[in-house]
């Protein structure tokens, strides 16, 4: 997704969903990757620097986000970038 410079991003909020997945990423192991579901849709997710925040799989989460294009290894998809995110059980 292109920015357009005079608009922020649009920031979305989504309750109550369940994590699949998680995994930590990048170089120094600081960027934390989730795969969640919500109403039998799967999303991917990212939080950047978050990694010590790091939550359990099978716990569910209301999460902050944007949504953005990740193109890596030629391969494109849309992932959830997560801007904050709290978990209970």
């Amino acid at each position: 997704m292109s920015r357009v410079h005079w608009n922020p991003d649009p920031v979305f909020l989504t309750r109550d969903a369940q994590v699949e997945s998680v995994r930590r990423v990048g170089k120094q192991g600081d960027y934390l990757k989730m795969q969640i579901v919500q109403q039998c849709k799967h999303w991917e997710t990212i939080a950047f620097g978050q990694a010590y925040k790091c939550a359990a799989a099978a716990v569910n989460m209301d999460l902050v986000y944007t949504v953005e294009l990740n193109d890596w290894n030629q391969r494109q998809s849309l992932q959830l970038n997560r801007l904050h995110f709290s978990t209970f059980s």
